[in-house]
């Protein structure tokens, strides 16, 4: 309080002018007290200090002086449970349906590798519990602890560390909750054969067990060793980092089968960059949907100095039940997004090489439309392609198909720089019906973009 001078003797009027009686007011102990009331969110700050007037005299030189500070804080509208400096005990126990933050516990992770924590995204609520104490334990401690115990599972891609951290306890209800308590982790052995994911170090996949992790760490960076046969595969769903499929000078390959419906592709979306990759002869995706590439089903990011040799069969017949089915098909992707890039790129696989002539004629009923809208690098593209190729294989073609087949891209809103698709009369790049009304071309069926 302003004005209280510790060489005085103590003022009851100023040290307690509220004139409550307790023991803090005792004269003997020449304490001062004061009560203020801060509102919910408030703060206050208190200095405890002691000074010398200037008429004292010298006996008070070089002394020393003690100060303490008794808090005693209560809620001010709560009367019922009385005055905590008299005896009281505060207030009642929240009601969970209005407070139920005061029966939460929110289990946060620290990466001890770093020493930040991990975002709330990792982190764990423990939501409606009873009052009482609850003790927080890791999940692989022993179990032999009290029954409102609860076993804490590190996050996904993370240990604990050390392993054997003390339990936590919490009293439950709490103020201001929820009550928030902290374990340490380190990120778990990822498994790869090198590297820590990041962009100066890579990690290096050596086989297929390492190639199917990527999903676990889709926004790392990655580089090929070894060519990589994956066998029967599922699609990586999306990919924000970058894989590189050159190491040490040499280039390797991927092959895979894929079986399944619609958005197939080695990734199913890409947003990150891949890179010098080959996918081999003998990748097959064999679909009863639609919109697949054999690189990427929908590429939002760069793919360049690839090429694929693999090949998409749509596996339906052509009847009325399979009415706008097997369509939509690109050699390298089945759409290039706004801002996304294809570049120095080539496509020298097939797109349904098994159609029949027969197959080809009855897909162009009207009731039964089938097998168009397919492209040499493309279905729909809103980006860039430049620099790439279409280039026939050395056995049959690269499309075959009903209407609106292209060679490069059925669609293009984008920019196609630089880019072409070349045959032979024996190996052509189309093997599609001629006439012109349906729309087949070596080039873009529908152009509304720039090619230059």
């Amino acid at each position: 309080m302003e004005g209280v001078n510790l060489n005085t003797a103590y003022d009851e009027a100023v040290a307690n002018p509220d004139g409550v009686a307790s023991e803090n007011t005792a004269k003997e102990a020449n304490h001062t007290y004061m009560t203020a009331m801060i509102p919910a969110g408030g703060t206050a700050r208190y200095v405890i200090a002691g000074y010398l007037p200037e008429t004292v005299g010298n006996a008070y030189q070089g002394q020393h002086y003690h100060g303490k500070l008794v808090l005693n804080a209560y809620q001010m509208d709560d009367t019922e449970a009385g005055n905590p400096d008299e005896g009281g005990s505060g207030t009642e126990d929240p009601d969970p349906a209005e407070h139920p933050e005061a029966y939460q516990v929110r289990v946060d992770f620290r990466n001890t590798e770093t020493g930040e924590l991990l975002g709330q995204s990792y982190s764990k609520i423990y939501s409606d519990l009873e009052k009482g104490t609850h003790t927080f334990a890791l999940m692989d401690a022993a179990q032999g602890y009290a029954a409102a115990t609860h076993y804490v599972a590190a996050p996904e891609g993370y240990v604990y560390d050390p392993a054997d951290q003390a339990s936590k306890e919490v009293a439950i209800p709490v103020s201001n909750g929820p009550a928030v308590i902290e374990f340490e982790v380190k990120p778990e052995d990822p498994g790869f054969a090198g590297g820590d994911g990041s962009e100066e170090n890579p990690f290096l996949i050596m086989n297929a067990e390492q190639f199917n992790k990527i999903r676990n760490y889709s926004d790392k960076h990655f580089v090929l060793g070894a060519d990589i046969a994956l066998g029967e595969y599922v699609p990586t769903p999306s990919f924000s980092g970058s894989l590189n499929g050159e190491y040490q000078g040499v280039k390797y390959s991927v092959s895979y089968t894929i079986n399944g419906e619609d958005h197939l592709g080695l990734f199913e979306t890409n947003t990150g960059t891949l890179k010098n990759l080959t996918i081999a002869a003998d990748s097959v995706i064999n679909t009863t949907g639609n919109y697949c590439g054999t690189i990427v089903a929908s590429n939002g990011g760069t793919i360049e100095d690839c090429v694929s040799y693999g090949t998409i069969n749509g596996v339906l017949e052509a009847s009325p039940e399979n009415e706008g089915k097997n369509m939509d098909f690109g050699g390298i992707v089945f759409r290039n997004t706004i801002d996304a890039v294809i570049r120095n790129t080539t496509f020298q696989g097939k797109i349904n090489p098994n159609l029949s002539d027969s197959d080809i004629i009855l897909a162009l009923y009207e009731d039964i439309d089938m097998y168009f809208n397919n492209g040499g690098l493309a279905v729909l593209n809103a980006g860039t392609i430049e620099n790439c190729k279409v280039i026939a294989p050395q056995d049959g073609s690269n499309i075959k198909g009903t209407t609106y087949n292209a060679g490069l891209v059925t669609m293009n809103t984008g920019t196609i720089r630089n880019t072409a698709a070349s045959g032979t009369e024996e190996n052509p790049v189309l093997s599609v019906p001629t006439d012109p009304e349906y729309r087949n071309t070596l080039t873009v069926c529908l152009n509304t973009g720039t090619i230059e």
